[in-house]
């Protein structure tokens, strides 16, 4: 993450509506304190990839507003190549987002995120959301979320 040559890790503080990274030590440890990006929700499933093409890992991770559900969301930090995170943009999710993938969906050579996440109140559903990339590291939102219902089966 902060292009050293060593392994970092993402981890999430859900609770404490935080991410942080601990950089590599090159010694099989890392680093005592890290890095810590503040968000405003509980944040789950993040993924590093480079979002705005500048060869530098960036951040997406997605966070759960317990307070306002619909107000979830996920968010992208950008990495300037020195270990330093900026938050380029907050997405608008459906509730409850708790997965999140990049990979190029619609082959125009622009990273894309899909998010997952159970349906609202304890519902038997999960919906997936598509959003593409322009290649600045800034995405929108392709179409209306695909919700997928499980049906109970009486014997």
């Amino acid at each position: 993450m902060n292009k050293d040559g060593e392994l970092d890790v993402v981890a999430v503080a859900d609770m404490e509506a935080k991410v942080l990274i601990y950089f590599g030590d090159g010694r099989g440890g890392f680093s005592p304190s890290p890095l810590e990006l503040e968000t405003t929700n509980n944040d789950f499933a993040p993924a590093t990839r480079d979002f705005n093409n500048d060869g530098n890992l960036d951040l997406a991770v997605t966070e759960y507003n317990n307070e306002n559900p619909v107000e979830s969301d996920f968010v992208v930090f950008l990495d300037d190549g020195a270990g330093n995170f900026n938050r380029s943009g907050s997405f608008p999710t459906e509730i409850q987002p708790s997965t999140l993938d990049v990979t190029d969906l619609n082959n125009d050579g622009k990273l894309d995120v899909v998010v997952g996440g159970a349906a609202a109140e304890n519902d038997t559903g999960i919906f997936i959301s598509t959003y593409l990339g322009d290649g600045h590291g800034s995405l929108r939102s392709s179409r209306r979320p695909i919700w997928v219902r499980a049906a109970s089966r009486e014997k």
